[in-house]
């Protein structure tokens, strides 16, 4: 008992910001729980998920991860691989690895999250979507803009049926789905693929209509997006590339405005 009050304290005084005052404390506590109850007690497990937090907050982000994979032990031997609770450990685990930047390591195990929510907890579960969108944002980490989009569709279609279209959160998604849109639009433009840019966009312009209104600036800078494909479209290859040129004149002038280089930036 004394144990799990001490880890209680623990985080405690994590909350509050007192990382270095938590830290003895919470090795204490999981030394004792582990040594009274054994590696395969619930109050272990939650110890280890504490110190992980811990280590995330000092921005010791390789003993985090060492500690995060002790704790999915953890969960493994106590509630087996097909648990939600063990899900829960896996997506935590994905999440340090996103804040390392480790996105196709991310990917992955947010995958073994999406198909263990699913048959846990139902394919219309809120938790399947946040797993589903957080698996869709490592795969546009790394360019993977289809995979990203479908998760993220999927994501949505969930939230609308089992939160409602008006929730917060479902508009929110909607918000990021647009974004991911938008910016797979760009990247079709940039490709020349002109009918699979104008219909990102149109479906960027659609979700963002949806998450924001028709007067949000988000819906207006995809419509100058679309309304940029529409015009690009029928040009042949020489007069794309003098618009290309231009645009990068253009960026290329506003960096120099930016800089004060006005006779530069006129020129340009």
């Amino acid at each position: 008992q004394h144990a799990t009050c001490q880890r209680w304290y623990a985080l405690a005084k994590l909350e509050n910001g007192q990382v270095a005052a938590a830290e003895p404390l919470l090795l204490e506590a999981i030394q004792s729980i582990k040594r009274l109850k054994g590696v395969q007690s619930a109050d272990y497990g939650a110890s280890l998920a504490t110190l992980a937090i811990l280590y995330s907050r000092k921005g010791d982000l390789a003993k985090c991860e060492l500690v995060r994979r002790e704790s999915l032990e953890s969960a493994r031997r106590i509630y087996g691989e097909s648990h939600p609770a063990y899900a829960t450990t896996l997506y935590n685990l994905a999440l340090d690895l996103t804040a390392r930047n480790e996105h196709a390591r991310a990917e992955s195990i947010l995958q073994q999250v999406v198909g263990i929510r699913k048959k846990a907890l139902g394919e219309k579960h809120p938790l399947l979507a946040d797993a589903l969108l957080r698996m869709g944002n490592a795969a546009l980490r790394q360019q993977k803009f289809a995979e990203a989009i479908e998760s993220g569709r999927q994501a949505l279609a969930i939230q609308g049926e089992a939160l409602g279209t008006k929730a917060s959160t479902t508009l929110t998604t909607a918000s990021t789905l647009g974004d991911w849109h938008y910016q797979w639009a760009n990247r079709l433009l940039a490709a020349e693929d002109f009918p699979a840019a104008r219909q990102a966009a149109q479906q960027a312009i659609a979700l963002a209509t949806q998450a924001h209104g028709e007067a949000d600036w988000r819906v207006r800078q995809t419509s100058v997006a679309l309304h940029r494909i529409e015009a690009r479209a029928p040009l042949g290859p020489e007069q794309r590339k003098l618009v290309a040129d231009a645009d990068r004149r253009i960026l290329q002038s506003d960096q120099m405005v930016r800089e004060r280089k006005f006779a530069e930036a006129k020129e340009l």
